[in-house]
């Protein structure tokens, strides 16, 4: 049974009405501004619907709403089969086998830059592309045109000292009015944005996975939303074929894999996005530190 009202005892007569194997699906909490303000009225009205809590959103608890902090506190709550895989699997990156290989793409600027510096000192190599990769060649001298960029400049020199971290060799770019070409990677006119990384930076990562005994990648290498999913494809690809644990997320980046039909061939596919960059990041998320002790 679908419920699309379930504020203030709305549902309570579907509830009652519950017969042994039914199951009640609600509409999106996030509909109600309580979810999201973390109300904990909000919270009390679905604990009366329920005997205990099961958080199964490990792609949603980075966030710090109602149902994933507050709802904890008043049922006895537990983790879901897949929450608990999502947990044992992504932590495996606190202490990789090594080589390690770090791959980022996407544009989540102020999740991920503070994530590679989390794994600075892990990773035996690290590789930047997508817009993330603007920011690191903006802050080398690099002309970056109209590339996507942060609203407020991000300081990475610490960042460019490694010698390390690898940022892309070449780039496909776009001009105003849709004319592509490939260009090297400082050399981007100022009317044309960067969309993709070219066959030099695909090399790069080509090599660098050859020896890889762990692999974690995030985000997508190009714009996959305009059509720029190529590079994606084959970093996909390059990595399913190594002997090396590999742990990928990401909407794009699983989206790649589920349209390659290739997700037997990784070790592990988080459901995660932004809770998994910042799991990786801050070892903890809200939904993890609400069902500690219970």
């Amino acid at each position: 049974t679908f419920v699309q009202s379930y504020a203030d005892g709305e549902a309570t007569d579907t509830i009652e009405k519950m017969q042994s194997g039914d199951v009640v699906l609600f509409e999106n909490l996030r509909q109600y501004d309580g979810e999201k303000a973390n109300d904990m009225r909000f919270a009390k009205d679905l604990a009366g619907y329920a005997d205990l809590y099961v958080n199964e959103a490990f792609a949603s608890s980075h966030r710090s709403h109602a149902s994933i902090v507050s709802l904890p506190k008043l049922l006895p709550a537990y983790a879901g089969i897949q929450f608990s895989q999502e947990v044992e699997h992504l932590s495996k990156a606190f202490d990789p086998q090594h080589p390690f290989v770090f791959i980022l793409g996407g544009a989540k600027f102020q999740t991920k830059i503070p994530l590679i510096r989390s794994f600075i000192d892990t990773a035996d190599e690290v590789v930047v592309a997508g817009a993330l990769a603007n920011v690191l060649l903006k802050q080398q001298g690099c002309t970056v045109g109209k590339s996507l960029l942060p609203d407020a400049d991000m300081d990475v020199a610490d960042l460019l000292e490694k010698d390390h971290v690898h940022l892309p060799k070449d780039l496909v770019v776009e001009d105003a009015d849709g004319n592509a070409r490939t260009t090297e990677a400082c050399e981007i006119r100022d009317d044309e944005m960067q969309l993709d990384v070219g066959k030099g930076t695909m090399q790069l990562i080509t090599d660098t996975l050859d020896e890889a005994a762990f692999v974690v990648w995030n985000g997508p290498l190009g714009d996959y939303e305009r059509g720029y999913g190529k590079t994606t494809d084959r970093c996909a690809k390059l990595i399913a074929d190594t002997d090396a644990v590999s742990l990928v997320g990401g909407g794009d980046t699983v989206a790649a894999i589920q349209n390659l039909d290739i997700q037997h061939m990784f070790s592990f596919v988080s459901t995660a996005g932004g809770a998994m960059v910042d799991f990786l990041a801050d070892k903890t998320l809200p939904g993890i530190e609400a069902l500690q002790g219970k």
